[in-house]
């Protein structure tokens, strides 16, 4: 520092007012893993470091085949994965303090808790399709995969912030603390899937109609945050509220989906580039194994709507291209318990966006105007069953222009 006169209500620095109060040469990222000061070479250790080596080995058959005037295609195939996860990260302990105004507070730093994990897994997920093709116009599919999906790389990190309330007058004992923090111990998402379609396709094609069911055995998936109450972290008898992802183990899915596709070409001239798309999907879930931490109560899977649908309008006719699209889904569940111990559900949500196009030289050139959001349709999430409101946020309307081109040679 060279001056005085720090400026203190910056929102954002900016870097050229900036430079003649410190020294902003290391502004930069040439020293992110390690700086130098007077020739000594010191390490930077990073707030959370994670690393995943995957290998993978694929190997899938594909047949066609016909018998008693009923065409088989298919394939079956087989994934070999292994997986090797490295995380390291620093959980920060801070003490609020009063600050220098009344009704005030400060957090200040009282150490760090550095911690390292690595692990690793395999998984072999077979998997299977096959379609009857009965007629011309009617088909059934068959389908088994064994799944598996890895948990985000910011939810494997053993990172965080602990906070532990010294103010006077707040209990810590009664007034649990607060930690949030990652969990490196994860295991993927995992389950076996069975489907079944029907597809029927009238008006020789260009009308597409399926209806389907299938079922998931899920044995183990990511449940978002979930907080722990009273836990002593660091068995030194601090107890703190750790908020943190966790496995759910087990759970049964079901439903049906069902699908229709028909441009209107009966209709005359310049309207025949009409069409519509919508699809509608029903899913029940059982043996969640999941339960209300207040009451024991059953709570639904993690994720998951009971309904959802998505309903399309679109043209397509010479330069013009245009799409007008509703999804819709009810409400699902986001965490089992938050700090009161309430599990927290989002409520159905709506989004109306929409696209036009003009082709100026076909597909090689063209314009568009896109908006998504069109009814500023806000996101809500709430707590318990008399709709404690929990979180409230607007991702607002969102417009977009643009020129597309693609030589075609």
């Amino acid at each position: 520092m060279t001056g005085g006169n720090i400026p203190s209500d910056w929102r954002v620095p900016v870097f050229d007012q900036l430079a003649p109060l410190y020294d902003t040469s290391r502004f930069n990222h040439d020293e992110l893993r390690h700086v130098t000061v007077n020739g000594q070479v010191y390490d930077r250790l990073p707030a959370h470091e994670v690393t995943e080596d995957i290998l993978a080995e694929y190997f899938k058959i594909n047949f066609e085949s016909e018998f008693w005037g009923i065409r088989l295609r298919g394939n079956v195939g087989i994934r070999e994965i292994k997986t090797e996860t490295t995380a390291s990260g620093i959980i920060v302990r801070n003490e609020r303090r009063p600050g220098a105004n009344p009704g005030t507070f400060t957090d200040v730093n009282t150490g760090s808790v550095h911690s390292n994990f690595a692990r690793d897994y395999s998984d072999t997920l077979p998997s299977a399709n096959f379609q009857f093709e009965i007629a011309q116009d009617f088909s059934i599919r068959l389908g088994y995969a064994e799944l598996m999906s890895r948990p985000a790389i910011n939810d494997l990190a053993p990172t965080g912030t602990c906070t532990i309330d010294v103010r006077p007058g707040f209990d810590t004992d009664a007034d649990a603390d607060d930690c949030n923090i990652g969990n490196p111990g994860l295991k993927p998402y995992r389950a076996k899937s069975y489907d079944v379609e029907f597809a029927w396709y009238p008006g020789g094609g260009e009308i597409e109609t399926r209806i389907g069911g299938f079922y998931k055995d899920i044995n183990t998936y990511i449940l978002g945050r979930v907080t722990f109450p009273n836990v002593n972290l660091f068995g030194d008898g601090k107890l703190y509220d750790v908020t943190t992802p966790i496995n759910g183990q087990g759970a049964k899915t079901q439903g049906i989906e069902t699908s229709i596709q028909a441009p209107f070409t009966f209709l005359p001239g310049w309207a025949s580039g009409f069409g519509g798309v919508a699809n509608y999907t029903y899913t029940d879930a059982k043996n969640v194994n999941l339960f209300s931490q207040l009451d024991g109560s059953p709570l639904p899977f993690p994720g998951l709507s009971e309904n959802s649908y998505n309903v399309v309008l679109y043209y397509d006719k010479g330069p013009v291209n245009a799409r007008l699209a509703w999804n819709w889904r009810s409400d699902w569940l986001v965490s089992a318990a938050d700090r009161s111990g309430n599990p927290v559900y989002r409520a159905d949500e709506g989004y109306l966006d929409a696209r036009f196009q003009w082709r100026i030289k076909g597909d090689e050139l063209s314009v568009f105007v896109e908006g998504k959001n069109l009814t500023d349709q806000a996101s809500l999430a709430y707590a318990g069953d008399e709709f404690r409101l929990s979180e409230l946020g607007w991702p607002g309307r969102r417009y977009f222009i643009g020129v597309s081109w693609k030589p075609i040679s």
